[in-house]
């Protein structure tokens, strides 16, 4: 994914195809479900209410994590882990912290853009400790880090309009104020990467 993010990154429709084309060759796994434990209760919908799903495109996602530190965005994961469902693990070496977004998702067989799932950052060490609960045969267990949030173990932020901004601001990113790890104009950047998630958003059809 990295590679192809950072070879074909431009805004034509040209390279906007080669990238959807190469990211439908990657081998993804199904997205890991906890077992069943019991009929859960569904909340009645309001026909009258209709409900939209919204989706950002994963390039500009990916922008900013890269941005927030140079050194990690391209590291891996150990050789004995991998993750192929269609989520992300970014290394954060200079801020001590791992962050797992969902980028793609299949859907009607087909790969697209990721539903809002929501994003978790915790630390290196804590990600370390619990690998084997968090990825389970290529997959993320979104369930655990469910109970890491709970347990005060990670953080969660929720995707909406400024969703890139409160990324930026965990980090202590924030526009105006001065930052050891980035300069003026780097704040400055990254504010507008995070503008670009914004104005990718859209209600997927």
């Amino acid at each position: 994914m990295d590679l192809i993010f950072s070879t074909f990154d431009g805004d034509s429709q040209e390279e906007k195809d080669i990238r959807d084309e190469l990211i439908e060759l990657l081998e993804s796994v199904d997205a890991y479900k906890e077992k069943s434990k019991g009929t859960k209760r569904v909340k009645p919908v309001d026909p009258k209410v209709k409900s939209f799903e919204y989706v950002t495109d994963p390039l500009e996602r990916w922008r900013v994590f890269s941005a927030i530190d140079k050194e990690g965005s391209k590291k891996i994961l150990p050789h004995n882990m991998e993750v192929r469902d269609g989520h992300r693990v970014f290394f954060f070496p200079n801020y001590g912290e791992v962050l797992i977004e969902k980028m793609y998702e299949k859907r009607y067989g087909e790969t697209d853009w990721a539903y809002a799932s929501a994003t978790y950052i915790m630390k290196i060490e804590t990600f370390f400790r619990f690998a084997d609960e968090i990825i389970i045969k290529g997959a993320i267990n979104r369930t655990f880090l469910g109970e890491l949030y709970r347990s005060d173990d990670a953080f969660r932020q929720i995707h909406g309009p400024k969703w890139a901004e409160h990324v930026l601001e965990h980090f202590g990113i924030i526009m105006g104020v001065e930052n050891e790890k980035h300069t003026e104009e780097e704040i400055k950047k990254l504010y507008e990467l995070a503008e670009r998630v914004k104005m990718s958003r859209k209600i997927r059809e």
